[in-house]
């Protein structure tokens, strides 16, 4: 992608069509719009998510070098009076860097090292164009929210970090919840030195195991409490599904699941509800187990698992092989 910007109507976000002329539009006529309320309003980077390292790229790029004249916000009769008066002060008052945290689980199993990797490298689209250098920190817990390791990193341009995170854990039997294996948690916390974007610096884990490796980014915890689910073809007789639940809070929290979802026929009392209490920092492991009827007929089919939660917590799904000597993760 060029950093032209003479070059109009290119597109930035195909998903919901946002050009590079609707990008310069939104900001001349919102100046001082921050990159958040550009994605509320366009919608940008919100559905495949693909183009929000460009997208922030080209923001950053038309943004930095434009004047930000004062003006108090009284006219912008889409927000209260409050939140007007909230942008007013926002213009007046120096920029503060935002605070990162992204959560990931880490599997703690004999021959299993997991890796947490970050990368600031430049850009494909513009050689030398990297994110802004990072104080980075990664703190460890086992399950019990107990940290048990934590330290700091600098990120700078055209760098990497590839730390060893589950070493920190393989003596703490206070993580072994099960007999297959036991999970605890790193928490990646990124502040940039200087005004400029994210670049690459989204943290990674990979997770190497005997019968494979797999990676997958990380997200920042969430407070939703609305009822989620999400659907995995059951395959018994393959691999084990399981659920870890990181608690990034500061409470105690209740984690309640039910399932399977997807089957009229089934009673209530056939389904299978079940609840985790995980302490605060800690990180729950539950496996999606079915027996007997129920096990038959969804063999090889569609199950749909379900769950709500009080608290601020990541979900992720761990598909292991029946060995548990490969995994593949995802977040939820």
């Amino acid at each position: 992608m060029s950093q032209d910007l003479s070059k109009k109507d290119e597109y930035l976000c195909p998903c919901f069509e946002v050009t590079s002329d609707s990008l310069d539009d939104l900001i001349n006529e919102n100046p001082g719009i921050n990159y958040e309320d550009f994605l509320t309003k366009t919608k940008a980077g919100t559905k495949c998510t693909a183009c929000l390292l460009d997208l922030e790229f080209q923001y950053v790029l038309r943004s930095k070098n434009k004047v930000r004249h004062f003006r108090f916000p009284l006219i912008d009769k889409e927000s209260s009076l409050k939140q007007r008066i909230y942008k007013a002060f926002d213009r007046l008052t120096p920029l503060v860097p935002i605070r990162f945290s992204n959560v990931l689980p880490v599997i703690i199993k004999e021959e299993v090292v997991q890796w947490v990797l970050l990368a600031n490298y430049s850009l494909l689209y513009k050689r030398g164009v990297t994110g802004s250098p990072m104080q980075v920190e990664i703190v460890v817990r086992n399950s019990r929210g107990e940290v048990k390791f934590r330290e700091m990193f600098f990120l700078d341009g055209e760098s990497h970090l590839r730390v060893n995170v589950s070493k920190y854990l393989k003596d703490d039997q206070l993580c072994i919840q099960n007999d297959s294996f036991g999970i605890g948690s790193v928490d990646v916390i990124r502040v940039a030195s200087k005004v400029g974007c994210r670049g690459t610096t989204r943290p990674q884990i990979e997770v190497e195991a005997p019968g494979g490796n797999c990676m997958v980014h990380g997200q920042a915890a969430s407070s939703e409490k609305d009822y989620r689910n999400f659907s995995t073809i059951y395959r018994p007789d393959e691999d084990r599904i399981f659920l870890s639940i990181i608690n990034a809070d500061k409470i105690d929290i209740l984690f309640k699941i039910i399932f399977p979802l997807n089957n009229d026929n089934i009673l209530e009392d056939q389904k299978i509800t079940d609840k985790i209490f995980i302490p605060a920092g800690g990180t729950g492991l539950y496996e999606i187990n079915l027996t007997g009827e129920l096990r038959e007929s969804y063999k090889n089919k569609v199950l749909t698992i379900g769950w709500s939660s009080n608290g601020v917590k990541k979900v992720h799904v761990i598909c292991a092989s029946k060995s548990i000597d490969s995994f593949s993760i995802d977040h939820l």
